[in-house]
C-alpha cells in the first residue's frame, strides 16, 4: 500500500494542476486541501475487496463507492450492485468469456476523504478498474468525479447534483439519476395547484443546493409567484439568524434544501429557539429522497425533542420522479433478456414498499448493466491495444473507448427506457414525478404531476392531512377593498341634490314665465338663467362625488373624473360669473353712471358672452386633461381600520381599504391652470362685493344679496378645495363636507337671489313699480360718509338743473316783454 505522504504529493499535483483553471474556485481547492490532510491520518486504514468466481475468464475490474449511510434505504445498496454483477457474469450474449469484478472499500458514511481515500487505493494498487460505480451523494461525487478522470476512471453515479453537468469539472462522469432541476416545473406548479402565491427557500450553503436553489427560485418568479425570501444557512450548528428572517417575512411556504444531518440541526434549532413557527400555519417542502422517519438521525452534539421535530415535520411535503418499467417482462438489456432465476430478486426492487428503495435499488443495478453493456461494445479494441497479463489498463484511449460506447448505450432496464446523451446525463422520456406527505411518519404519494400540462391528478383514496382544519395558506391574504360612503351619506346627498335640482326648475320657471315683469326684467333675467344653470351643474357634480364608482371599468371611471371636474368647474364659471357680471354691472352703474355722470353700456348678451368665455376656458383645460393628459385610475392603499385578522374558510384575512381616483401626466399644470382661473374669478368677485357692499336699492332687489351670494361662494370654496385635493383615509367625512357644502352653497345662492324677486312679485303691483336710485336709510339709521356724499351730488345735480329751468324761464319772460314794448 502507497503511503499517505505519497497520495498527498499527487493530490497535490492534482490540486496545483486544476488551480490554474478558472473552474477550479478557492472553496473546492479549501475542500481538498482539508481532504489531503484528512487523508493523511486515514491512508492507513483504507481496505478494498475483490470479489471473482471464474479465474479462466478474463477479468474486467469495476470500482464501487459505497460512501452511504447506515439506514435501511441505502445500506442493502452494496448488494444490490454485487448482486447485479453475478447477474452479468451470468448471462449469455454480455462479457462473454470475461467476468465482471466489483473493487469496493469500507462501507462508510458519506465523507469525501474517505471516498478520495479509495479512490487513491484505486489507482495505486492493483488491478486497475475502468470504470466505477458511485459515489451516490453529490457531497462526494463533486470532489471524487473532478479527481478521477485525471486517471482515465469513468464514473457512473447516482448523485444527481447540477454541477455535476460541467463538462469541463467532470469530463467522465455519466449521471444515471436525473437532474434535480427537472423537479422545478413540477415545484412551481403545486405551490400554483395549491393557491400559494408566495413562498421563501432556505438551504445548507453547498454548491449542490447553491445551483438547484437559485434555479428554483428563477422557475418560481418565472410562473408568477413571489419569492419573499431567500436565506443562505453558512453555518448549519447556527442558523437561527436564517430562523429569524423567515418569521420576520411571515414565511409560511418554505422549501428547504439539506442533507440529513444538516436538516436535523436546522429543525432542532427551530425548535429550541422558536415558539410558532412551526405547527398548522407552515409547510415545509424537502427534497425527495428523504427516507421515512429521517428526523430520528442520529446526530453528534444535537439534543432535540422527537416529538417538536414531528410537530414541525409531520405534514412535510417533498417532491421527486419515479422511474421504474412497469412490466418486468419488457426488460431488454441491449438484446439480451435476464434469466428466469433472476426474475425472483428484480421483482423484489420493483416491488418494494418503499419507493426510495426502488428508486434507489432499480438506478443501481441499471448502472451495473449500462457498465457491462459499454464494456462488452468495447472489449475488442480494449483488448488489442491495452491489455498485459490479461488485464485491461486503464488509458485515454480505453477512456475514450468506453465513453463514446457508454454514451450511445440504449436499453430497458429497472429504472425504464434508459439512455444516455452526448454529456453523460441520462435521458428518460416516460419521467413520472409524484408529490408526496409525510404522514405517520411515512411519505405517502398524493399527486401525480402530468408532464407537459402542468396539472395534477389525486392519486386514488389519497389526500393530504394537515395538522389544522384547512389547508394552510402562504401567509396573511391583504384583501383589498374598495373604500365607498356609506349608504346612508349617499342617500342623503342624493335626497339634497335632488331638492336642490327641483328647487332650481322652480326658480327657472319663474323666471322665465315673469321674465316680461319689471320686478324680474331689471334683475336680468339671462344671467339669473346662467346661475340656475350653474347650481344644477353643482347639483349634478354632487351625485358624481358621491355614487360609487368601484365596480367601474377603466375607461368609464376615467371618463366619469373628466365629467365631475367639467361639471363643478362650469358650475362655478356659470354661477359665480354671473354672480360677478352682475355685482360689477351695479357698480358701474352706481359708481359711474350716477357719481360720475358717465353713460355706460352694459347689456345683457356682452355679460352673457363674458360668462360663457370662462366656461369655454373650463371646457378647454378639461379637454386637454383628458386627451393630452393620458389620465389613468391610481389605487391607494389606506391604514387597514381594523388591525385583526380574520379566519375565512381557512384564509387568514387582513381587510385593506383602497380608494380609487383619477390621475393623469403633468396633472398639476391642468388643476393650477383651474385653480388660478377660478382664484381670480373669487378674488375679483369678492372685491367687487366690497366695493359695493353700502349699496342699497330696493327696486334693484338683488344688489346687496348678490354680495352676500358672492361671500358665501368665496367661504365656501375656501373651505372646500383643500379638502377635495387630499386623498386621505376618512373618505366619509371628505365626500360629507364637500357634498353639503355644496349643497348648501348652491341653495343658499339661489335663494338668495330669487326668493326676493319672487316675494316683490308676489307683494308689489305693477303700476305702483318703480326704481329709485336714491338709497333708503330707515329713522336714526348711521349712513355712511360715502353714502351722504352720493346723496348731496345727486341733490346737487338736481337744483343745477332746476336753476338751469328757472334761467331759462326767466331769460324766456324777458325777450317777451322787450317784443311787447317794441310794438306798442
Amino acid at each position: 500500500m502507497v503511503s499517505a505522504f505519497l497520495l498527498l504529493s499527487i493530490l497535490s499535483k492534482v490540486l496545483v494542476v486544476k488551480s490554474s483553471q478558472s473552474h477550479w474556485t478557492s472553496s473546492y481547492k479549501q475542500e481538498l486541501l482539508i481532504a489531503i490532510v484528512v487523508l493523511q491520518i486515514k491512508a492507513t486504514t483504507c481496505v478494498y475487496n475483490t470479489h471473482h468466481k471464474d479465474d479462466s475468464k478474463i477479468p474486467l475490474h469495476i470500482g464501487g463507492f459505497f460512501g452511504i449511510p447506515d439506514t435501511e434505504v441505502y445500506t442493502s445498496i452494496p448488494t444490490i450492485v454485487q448482486t447485479a454483477v453475478d447477474h452479468v457474469n451470468n448471462l449469455t450474449g454480455i462479457l462473454d468469456g470475461y467476468e465482471l469484478r466489483l473493487r469496493s472499500g469500507p462501507r462508510v458514511g458519506v465523507n469525501p476523504a474517505s471516498a478520495l481515500c479509495l479512490l487513491h487505493e484505486f489507482i495505486y494498487t492493483s488491478p486497475d478498474i475502468l470504470m466505477a460505480w458511485g459515489p451516490l451523494f453529490s457531497k462526494e461525487a463533486e470532489v471524487v468525479n473532478e479527481v478521477a478522470p485525471v486517471y482515465n476512471i469513468i464514473q457512473v453515479t447516482g448523485a444527481n447534483s447540477p454541477n455535476l453537468k460541467n463538462r469541463v469539472r467532470f469530463p467522465l462522469t455519466i449521471r444515471m439519476s436525473l437532474d434535480e432541476d427537472l423537479l422545478n416545473p413540477a415545484r412551481a406548479a403545486f405551490v400554483r395547484h395549491m393557491g400559494w402565491k408566495k413562498v421563501a427557500i432556505v438551504y445548507e450553503d453547498i454548491e449542490y443546493f447553491r445551483e438547484n436553489m437559485e434555479s428554483l427560485a428563477i422557475t418560481l418568479q418565472k410562473s408568477g409567484i413571489t419569492v419573499i425570501a431567500v436565506e443562505v444557512v453558512n453555518n448549519v450548528d447556527e442558523p437561527i439568524v436564517q430562523i429569524h428572517n423567515l418569521m420576520r417575512h411571515d414565511a409560511r411556504i418554505i422549501f428547504a434544501g439539506f442533507y440529513v444531518d444538516s436538516a436535523v440541526k436546522f429543525f432542532c434549532e427551530l425548535v429550541n429557539k422558536t415558539n410558532n413557527f412551526f405547527g398548522s400555519r407552515h409547510v415545509w417542502i424537502l427534497p425527495g429522497w428523504f427516507q421515512d422517519h429521517w428526523w430520528r438521525s442520529a446526530v453528534p452534539d444535537v439534543i432535540c425533542d422527537v416529538h417538536k421535530l414531528y410537530e414541525v415535520l409531520g405534514g412535510h411535503i417533498s417532491i421527486s420522479w419515479m422511474n421504474r418499467v412497469d412490466n418486468a417482462t419488457k426488460l431488454n438489456f441491449g438484446g439480451v433478456k435476464p434469466h428466469p432465476h433472476h426474475m425472483p430478486f428484480i421483482n423484489a426492487i420493483l416491488n418494494d414498499d418503499s419507493e426510495l428503495k426502488i428508486r434507489h435499488h432499480s438506478e443501481a443495478y441499471d448502472s451495473i448493466i449500462l457498465m457491462a453493456l459499454a464494456l462488452n461494445e468495447s472489449l475488442g479494441t480494449m483488448y488489442t491495444s491495452n491489455v498485459s497479463a490479461n488485464q485491461i489498463h486503464a488509458t485515454n484511449e480505453t477512456a475514450s473507448l468506453l465513453w463514446n460506447n457508454a454514451i450511445n448505450t440504449d436499453f430497458i432496464g429497472l429504472t425504464g427506457h434508459l439512455y444516455i446523451n452526448e454529456s453523460g446525463f441520462r435521458c428518460q422520456d416516460d419521467l413520472i414525478i409524484y408529490v408526496y406527505q409525510n404522514q405517520g411518519g411515512r411519505r405517502v404519494r398524493v399527486l401525480e404531476y402530468i408532464n407537459g400540462t402542468g396539472e395534477f391528478e389525486v392519486i386514488q383514496n389519497r389526500s393530504f392531512q394537515w395538522q389544522g382544519p384547512y389547508t394552510p395558506v402562504d401567509g396573511v391574504t391583504r384583501e383589498l377593498q374598495h373604500k365607498v360612503v356609506s349608504s346612508k351619506l349617499r342617500i342623503s346627498l342624493f335626497t339634497l341634490a335632488v331638492l336642490g335640482l327641483v328647487l332650481a326648475v322652480g326658480f327657472l320657471f319663474v323666471n322665465i314665465k315673469f321674465r316680461h315683469k319689471k320686478v324680474i326684467k331689471v334683475t336680468s333675467p339671462h344671467l339669473n338663467n346662467l346661475i340656475i344653470g350653474g347650481c344644477v351643474c353643482l347639483y349634478m357634480g354632487v351625485f358624481l362625488i358621491a355614487v360609487d364608482t368601484s365596480e367601474l371599468r377603466e375607461k368609464l371611471f376615467v371618463t366619469m373624473c373628466g365629467g365631475r371636474m367639467w361639471f363643478i368647474c362650469v358650475g362655478i364659471s356659470l354661477a359665480f360669473g354671473s354672480l360677478f357680471m352682475k355685482t360689477y354691472r351695479i357698480r358701474a352703474i352706481f359708481v359711474d353712471a350716477v357719481t360720475k355722470l358717465r353713460k355706460i353700456k352694459m347689456s345683457d348678451s356682452r355679460l352673457i358672452t363674458y360668462v360663457l368665455a370662462l366656461v369655454v376656458l373650463d371646457t378647454l383645460v378639461v379637454w386637454t386633461w383628458y386627451i393630452l393628459g393620458d389620465p389613468n385610475s391610481v389605487i391607494k392603499e389606506l391604514q387597514p381600520e381594523n388591525s385583526t385578522i380574520l379566519v375565512v374558510d381557512g384564509r387568514e384575512v387582513l381587510v385593506v381599504p383602497i380608494i380609487r381616483y383619477c390621475s393623469a401626466d403633468s396633472e398639476k399644470v391642468y388643476v393650477t391652470c383651474l385653480y388660478l382661473m377660478k382664484g381670480l374669478l373669487l378674488a375679483a368677485g369678492v372685491f367687487l362685493a366690497w366695493e359695493t357692499r353700502s349699496i342699497s336699492i330696493a327696486e334693484l332687489n338683488d344688489s346687496r344679496n348678490i354680495a352676500m351670494c358672492v361671500y358665501v361662494v368665496a367661504l365656501t370654496c375656501v373651505f372646500v378645495v383643500p379638502i377635495s385635493n387630499l386623498n386621505g383615509t376618512n373618505l366619509e367625512l371628505k365626500v360629507a363636507v364637500i357634498g353639503f357644502c355644496t349643497i348648501a352653497a348652491n341653495t343658499t345662492v339661489l335663494c338668495l337671489v330669487f326668493l326676493p324677486k319672487i316675494f316683490q312679485l308676489c307683494m308689489t303691483k305693477e303700476s305702483e313699480f318703480h326704481i329709485s336710485l336714491m338709497p333708503k336709510t330707515t329713522r336714526g339709521a348711521r349712513v355712511s360718509p360715502q353714502d351722504r356724499i352720493s346723496k348731496l351730488r345727486l341733490e346737487l345735480h338736481q337744483k343745477e338743473a332746476l336753476l338751469r329751468k328757472l334761467i331759462g324761464e326767466y331769460n324766456g319772460a324777458e325777450y317777451y316783454k322787450q317784443l311787447c314794448d317794441q310794438r306798442m
